[in-house]
């Protein structure tokens, strides 16, 4: 768990039998981390006073990133809290300006499945950006956009779906590297350490998921806020795999199901040396970026 390192997962005991609540700014990534940040357009004084109001809680997820399990689990916890509550696809109605949004909207909480930093400029909020490695959002990518993702509202999916059908899984894949050049531009985008977005990769929830939640909900203190141990249970049972893929564990495939597997390094099962190659050659920067790899040499 390399980017929320400073935050410390409870065990199923401490769950049950909570300690006394820490402060949010407990959880904020210590003053010598590096921090890389994008001001909003205004003076410092127009900032601190934004900071005088409540944040706006916020989860930022991309495509293919688990992005409908968790937005399903953060909208049943903030309406549990009697938030108000908006999803966003893509940046539609928020243009180019969150905060402006924000503003506007008076909405408290969010969850935002294609969200990009430049949209965001550091408004006040206070959430987490989740990522997953790219190669496993390949695959995920050709076999959601082949069978199972709904095309209504999305018309380039209903005819790149056309195409795929009439190619072999090779080339399907290949052509899912600039079928989602969107997606890897808003990951490059995106600051790894930042002191009110946690970022946090989808592959250190696995069958920790629970533990995972808990931490990240310490961050954007939903304990504080009335969110209680009792509800938070109630809430990740609902949503296990188990229960949102119809009853299989993960590891178990089903590629008639939007839940398809749920298992990180399964692009190991389908991409041959050309698509590694151009992995390496067009993503490289994003797995080396948020850790998958240490080297460009990775085999």
């Amino acid at each position: 768990m390399p980017f929320d390192q400073n935050l410390e997962s409870p065990s199923h005991d401490q769950i049950n039998n909570p300690p006394a609540r820490v402060s949010m700014a407990a959880d904020k990534p210590k003053a010598d981390l590096p921090v890389k940040t994008c001001l909003a357009e205004g003076t410092q004084a127009s900032r601190t006073l934004e900071l005088s109001t409540p944040p706006l809680l916020a989860y930022f997820g991309q495509h293919k990133s688990g992005s409908n399990w968790i937005h399903q689990i953060m909208r049943d916890v903030f309406v549990k809290m009697k938030l108000t509550y908006k999803r966003i696809s893509d940046n539609t109605g928020i243009e180019s300006n969150l905060n402006e949004w924000h503003r506007r909207t008076n909405i408290q909480s969010m969850s935002w499945v294609k969200a990009d930093w430049r949209c965001v400029k550091l408004c006040n909020v206070r959430g987490f950006h989740v990522v997953r490695d790219p190669r496993d959002i390949l695959v995920s990518g050709y076999f959601s956009h082949l069978k199972t993702h709904p095309t209504e509202n999305w018309p380039k999916l209903k005819s790149f779906r056309k195409q795929l059908l009439s190619l072999s899984k090779s080339e399907g894949l290949t052509l899912e590297f600039d079928f989602m050049h969107k997606l890897w531009d808003r990951m490059s985008c995106w600051p790894v350490l930042h002191p009110d977005v946690l970022t946090v990769r989808l592959e250190d929830f696995g069958e920790q998921y629970i533990e995972r939640f808990h931490s990240i909900f310490q961050f954007l203190g939903l304990f504080d806020l009335g969110l209680t141990e009792r509800h938070f249970a109630s809430i990740m049972e609902a949503n296990s795999f188990k229960k949102r893929s119809g009853g299989r564990e993960i590891g178990q495939e089903d590629t008639s199901s939007h839940y398809r597997k749920g298992i990180h390094g399964d692009w190991r099962n389908h991409l041959n040396d050309e698509h590694i190659e151009l992995v390496k050659e067009r993503l490289n920067h994003l797995l080396i970026k948020y850790e998958y790899e240490s080297t460009v040499d990775w085999n």
